[in-house]
């Protein structure tokens, strides 16, 4: 902000190159990061412990300390390491005479530093120019690339070379001890439980601070570990008004349409209304579902938040449906002359029950075999609606058919509904069959059987079948992290920088599995297989490969070369000891590890001929460097891999425009004469090449354990002390051989920003290690060979998009089937009926496919879940009215399905379409995203393309290639018609 002074601004390099550093580079912006941060680990949260007693605790307490007890300072990785998280160190200046390139005067400042620091963040303060040394406060190196952000060109992958200098955003990462949160040990529950309330302190503070002391010309986003499960909490919640209110009305609906009211006149509407029945099916609706969850609960299958939200849809659905049918067909049929009350509820009941038998045993057997799939949320839903539809059902035909018998005789005495102690006047009702009904016997069959409206229909949902076969292919997979997210949450803030600035996505590990030994790592022959840059190491070795993807990154989805721990290892055990380099030493008498901290560094007897001349002439000794191929490790990040040569080092440092600022200084530490405290280089150290197997076994947890300082910042303990699992063993003879384990590589996949970033770099990250196993385990014994896999935190959450279409085609597969079967048994084998079911009920789901496609609803386990429901529910818009068809007695195929639109298609409509419709069109003004895209969207969808083929096409294709009228049910009708009685007057 110009108004601020935060701005970009021009700065001249040591050796003259004009650089435009970005605005997070001023002082002030700078600055005011720090006062952030320190008030970020001020932070105070009370946690009560088991003694019952409050105590208050800070950062400290919960967050990762990786040299602990050497370093106690938090792990926190924010550009501030660079100076040490100080103030003072950022303000240091250093005027030089001598310059940096053609002997001009310099005056150095913090900017050179970055520089510096951002070539080689393990840069030591002897190496630098202002003595600060690029370390952190923690003890570990800082990467540039993942501390900040917006130097990358907008739509490019990470370059070649990146100009950090040029950001615009600062990253800063507090890391927190990890739990298990699944143990049971008291110190796993009990941490967890402290990180849980700091992180909640931390959100707390930032709403504060964002509101009240953020500077004008910051802008701040933030996210903790435990915010996105804590936003979804609080997005369920926040719409469960919305829900409540969808219910509601689909209740109020039900509640007052089952009824129908011959006279406009309060006394009618009371004796002819239904509300007590309504509320009757909603509760054997709401019970169904509480009895459910309520056995799986106990059978220990875990609920999921897709279970309260769908599975009431779903049985509502289905339950109305069926409340809807038998109500209304007892309403349209009169008791005959000869019935009792009982004997015409049970007649009613013969009718309508095979029906719902039908659909019911299909939905549930749909369902159950759903449970199959691998999928954890489809295997859950499956399983609680399957049972939900069954429980509905029994009490359908049971608790409600009471229900009805008792409404009705309430009805022919005349009784008020609800206050049934009153009683009307007794008059005659005159016959009522419904608005709809005559809507559709008058009206809606008569145009819809129409012969050139029969033939346009065929054509149109053909024409509608092929469009939808076109697109279904092109759903997007996945579930963008943002449409999880409440309108109004910080989280999605946090989610959109993370698009804009963020450099690197997250890091990959390649976990080498050798739990059984199949590599021996102590001989070079299997090091070459993982190693990079060392002599003799494979090309196509796991690091190898690796190095070699991250050069095309917009491919591959890896950003940055691997860190290859047996590549430093190396390095450290052989590096030469000298006054200024103590990397690999131990004590002379015991030979356990000598840390470099100590500050003698070998006796007198073990000085070099060179110290010894130096000495006797009065002269400095030759200052004695790490090896260049101690700092490959680090090269292999920076600079180009294939030079690897000190002279070639050189050269690559001068072709790149920062300042090479030297190596290791000459800080020579005098000698002790104390023989306990001499420090003598290890066997493997000042010989070249490659520790033995017994020097490998010998030191290689020493260098996992040494913390990195100026005199050896390439120990392992900050790097790879949590990458490499050391296995203590024996050889032959009984003495100690440690051997290496399981271990890992950790590299950064580029910037991730959709879902189909996610999972493809989980593929391409799962092709590298299936290429790295190829080489590695060619020419071994199949009982040796390794496996090899990437892991990052994300795969978990997008395993499944990589079998997405598998998934889906074998749980809608696995359902349809089921259907078939079910209603092909149940209808007594009538193979045409069962086929025109399973034809609706798979243009019904591809058509609601093809509507994904055209509303961005992106496929995944929530759409998922909802296409199973849709092939339930689709069940109920054909399975009756086909099976009516079935029964159904006319002259031709063309009169029955007429019949059949007119006294099933209306209850259909009434049951389960305008029952929907309201509660859906409430769910489009829900906060969530969730809500109004896989459930407004999703949910109006089969609604309106099941009704439309339940109510338009079906009767069309029964018209033309129903099955033919069964002849039992013929003779059955010449029958009743032979013995029955007139008709009572009495209608009801």
């Amino acid at each position: 902000m110009p108004e601020h002074g935060i701005t970009g601004f021009p700065f001249t390099d040591h050796l003259r190159n004009d650089l435009e550093f970005g605005p997070v580079f001023n002082k002030k912006f700078l600055k005011e990061v720090l006062k952030l941060q320190k008030r970020i680990e001020e932070l105070m949260f009370t946690f009560t412990e088991s003694d019952g007693n409050k105590y208050t605790y800070n950062l400290t307490s919960v967050c990762s300390k990786p040299l602990y007890p050497d370093k106690q300072s938090c792990n926190i990785q924010n550009v501030w390491a660079y100076w040490q998280d100080d103030e003072a160190l950022l303000d240091k200046e250093r005027f030089d005479p001598v310059g940096g390139d053609g002997n001009k005067p310099r005056n150095w400042t913090y900017l050179d530093h970055f520089l510096a620091c951002a070539k080689n963040p393990t840069l030591t303060a002897p190496s630098d120019k202002l003595n600060i040394g690029c370390m952190s406060k923690w003890g570990g190196p800082v990467n540039p690339y993942y501390a900040l952000g917006g130097f990358i060109p907008t739509g490019e992958s990470f370059p070649a070379n990146p100009e950090y200098h040029k950001a615009t955003a600062v990253v800063m990462t507090i890391l927190l001890d990890n739990f298990d949160k699944n143990s049971k040990k008291v110190e796993n529950v009990v941490g967890l439980e402290k990180a849980m309330l700091w992180e909640k302190r931390f959100v707390e503070f930032m709403h504060e601070w964002e509101a009240e002391e953020k500077p004008e010309y910051m802008d701040i986003a933030y996210n903790s570990e435990r915010s996105i499960e804590d936003e979804l909490d609080k997005e369920t919640y926040g719409d469960i008004v919305t829900i409540a209110i969808s219910y509601i009305i689909m209740f109020v609906y039900i509640t007052f349409s089952l009824g129908q009211t011959s006279k406009c006149t309060v006394s009618r509407f009371m004796i002819e209304s239904k509300i007590t029945l309504g509320l009757g099916g909603v509760m054997i609706v709401l019970l169904s579902v509480a009895a459910s969850i309520g056995t799986f609960g106990f059978a220990g299958v875990p609920a999921t938040l897709i279970i309260f939200e769908i599975i009431p849809f779903l049985v509502l659905a289905v339950g109305v449906d069926n409340i809807f049918i038998l109500v209304q067909t007892y309403q349209r049929e009169p008791r005959k002359a000869h019935e009792t009350h009982a004997e015409h509820v049970g007649r009613i009941v013969g009718e309508v029950a095979p029906s719902m038998l039908l659909s019911s045993v299909s939905e549930s057997t749909c369902f159950f075999l759903g449970a199959l799939s691998d999928m954890p949320a489809v295997r859950a839903f499956a399983l609680y609606a399957g049972m939900a539809l069954i429980v509905d059902f029994l009490m359908q035909i049971t608790c409600f058919v009471a229900l009805i018998s008792l409404d009705m005789m309430r009805q022919e005495n005349n009784r008020f509904d609800i206050v049934c102690c009153v009683k009307g006047s007794k008059k005659d009702q005159e016959p009522s069959q419904g608005m709809l009904f005559k809507l559709f016997e008058h009206l809606y069959a008569p145009f819809l059987l129409k012969k050139w409206v029969r033939a346009a229909v065929i054509v149109l949902f053909f024409g509608w079948a092929c469009s939808s076969i076109a697109v279904v292919p092109k759903i997007e997979i996945g579930l963008d992290q943002e449409i999880s997210m409440p309108d109004n949450s910080f989280v999605l803030k946090y989610f959109g920088f993370l698009k804009e600035f963020l450099s690197v996505g997250p890091p990959v590990y390649f976990v080498v599995n050798n739990t059984a030994g199949q590599l021996d790592l102590t001989k070079e022959e299997d090091q070459n297989k993982l190693c990079l840059s060392l002599p003799g190491c494979m090309e196509d070795s796991l690091a190898g490969q690796v190095f070699s993807w991250q050069k095309k990154p917009e491919e591959t989805y890896i950003a940055t070369a691997p860190m290859p721990w047996i590549d430093n290892y190396i390095g450290w055990a052989t590096a030469e000891v000298s006054d200024s380099v103590k990397c690999c030493r131990m004590y002379s008498h015991s030979h356990e590890f000598c840390p470099s901290t100590v500050k003698d560094i070998v006796s007198n007897a073990t000085r070099s001929k060179e110290e010894d001349k130096a000495a006797a002439t009065n002269q400095p000794a030759t200052e004695k460097v790490l090896p260049d191929s101690a700092f490959k490790d680090y090269d292999e990040f920076y600079f180009d891999i294939e030079s690897t040569s000190a002279k070639s080092r050189r050269k690559r440092e001068d072709d790149y425009y920062y300042y090479d600022y030297g190596d290791y200084g000459s800080d020579v530490g005098g000698f002790s004469d104390s023989e306990n405290q001499i420090c003598i280089p290890c066997k493997s150290a000042n010989k070249g090449g490659r520790p033995s197997p017994e020097e490998f076994s010998e030191t290689i947890d020493w260098f996992l354990h040494a913390n990195p300082d100026d005199t050896c910042p390439i120990a392992g303990h900050a790097a790879y002390g949590e990458s490499v699992k050391v296995v203590p063993g024996s050889n032959g003879s009984g003495e100690q051989k440690n051997t290496v384990g399981s271990s890992h590589m950790m590299a950064f996949h580029t910037i991730l920003r959709t879902s189909k970033d996610y999972y493809m770099a989980l593929a391409r990250a799962r092709e590298l290690t299936d290429s790295v196993m190829l080489a590695v385990n060619n020419g071994t014994d199949p009982d040796k060979h390794v496996n090899i896999f990437p892991y990052s935190v994300f795969y978990v959450f997008y395993e499944q998009y990589l079998t997405m279409w598998e998934d889906t085609l074998k749980s809608l597969g696995i359902s349809l089937a089921a259907i078939f079967l079910v209603t092909f048994v149940l209808m007594g084998f009538d193979l045409v009926s069962s086929i025109i079911i399973l034809i609706i009920i798979l243009l019904i789901v591809l058509n609601l496919g093809a509507l994904m496609y055209w509303w961005s609803i992106t496929l995944n386990a929530v759409s998922l879940v909802n296409l199973v429901m849709a092939v339930g529910i689709s069940v109920e818009f054909c399975s009756h009215i086909t099976r009516a068809f079935s029964v159904n007695v006319g002259e031709n195929r063309l009169e029955r399905a007429r019949n059949v639109l007119t006294s099933m298609g209306s209850s259909v409509l009434s049951g389960i379409t305008l029952t929907k419709f309201g509660g859906i069109v409430v769910l489009a003004f829900a906060k969530s995203q969730i809500f109004s895209i896989f459930y407004f969207r999703m949910y109006l969808g089969i609604v309106l393309i099941g009704a439309a083929h339940g109510l338009i096409l079906l009767p069309v294709l029964l018209s033309y290639i129903g099955p033919k009228t069964n002849m039992a049910k013929i003779l059955d009708q010449e029958n009743i018609r032979d013995t029955s009685s007139s008709p009572s007057s009495v209608h009801t």
